[in-house]
């Protein structure tokens, strides 16, 4: 099946198709959408369907789409919730711009889950913990690192939220600033919206940068201030990296040399 986060009316939030044929499987949900994409997970020797929606996280049984659990996440403001959840020992972290960052413990021998914390700040300037807008943030060794509403990269405490530290070198500050992260071993790869690919070590102690190359130029189409952003997520394959902005898609080799 192809499930589809579509804020559908009718119960449709949530469509599955039939891959092969298009044919509608099943539809749940009469929430609004978000622009978080879904995932599956296992949970208690299943297999669980996640989704940030317009005003909760729930799991889902795939197979059909019955509800297992779920967790508000009503919005204060708007709905703008762009970044993947975030599956790690159980766990499950959501962030959005205006709602802060939510963290969801889930129950191992069932399908229910619970909400460890959800923090937020008075607006999305003064913000506590994290106010995610697109960057789908990364968890290594109980420790969250994420950008903020105006390109904060921060490291916080996985289990209470706390911020560890904050660095302003990843990306320049701006509203809704943007980058996108693959862990590959013990180093992070982040391509931001300058076009810049930075390979780093991330660590309660610091963001250490190892190296930096800007690869394309950012355009206007998707946002005209700034002098233009890249905000499509690279794909990585065979040692290259395949990367876009409004003009051009280019690939550029990682590979080492000697």
């Amino acid at each position: 099946m192809l499930i589809v986060h579509i804020g559908g009316r009718d119960n449709a939030c949530l469509v599955a198709f039939d891959k092969e044929t298009g044919k509608e499987k099943w539809k749940a949900l009469n929430d609004d959408a978000s622009y978080s994409s879904p995932i599956i997970i296992n949970q208690a020797g299943k297999r669980v369907l996640v989704c940030l929606t317009g005003r909760r996280l729930v799991g889902l049984n795939p197979a059909n789409g019955e509800l297992y659990w779920e967790c508000p996440y009503e919005p204060s403001r708007m709905v703008i919730a762009v970044p993947t959840p975030v599956f790690y020992n159980n766990y499950l972290f959501v962030s959005s711009f205006y709602d802060g960052s939510m963290l969801v413990k889930l129950d191992p021998n069932s399908p229910n889950a619970e909400i460890v914390w959800h923090r937020k700040g008075p607006d999305e300037i003064n913000t506590d913990a994290l106010h995610g807008i697109i960057t789908t943030s990364v968890i290594i060794a109980d420790r969250i690192y994420g950008l903020d509403s105006y390109g904060q990269f921060r490291c916080l405490d996985l289990r209470t939220g706390d911020r560890i530290w904050e660095n302003l070198d990843v990306v320049p500050k701006a509203r809704w600033a943007t980058i996108h992260m693959v862990q590959n071993k013990d180093r992070t790869w982040i391509f931001n919206e300058r076009g810049e690919l930075i390979i780093s070590r991330l660590s309660p102690e610091g963001f250490e940068e190892i190296s930096r190359t800007r690869l394309i130029e950012p355009t206007t189409g998707q946002l005209g201030q700034r002098g233009g952003v890249c905000w499509a997520h690279p794909a990585y394959a065979y040692k290259r990296i395949y990367i876009r902005n409004d003009n051009e898609l280019l690939c550029a080799d990682l590979s080492a040399k000697n």
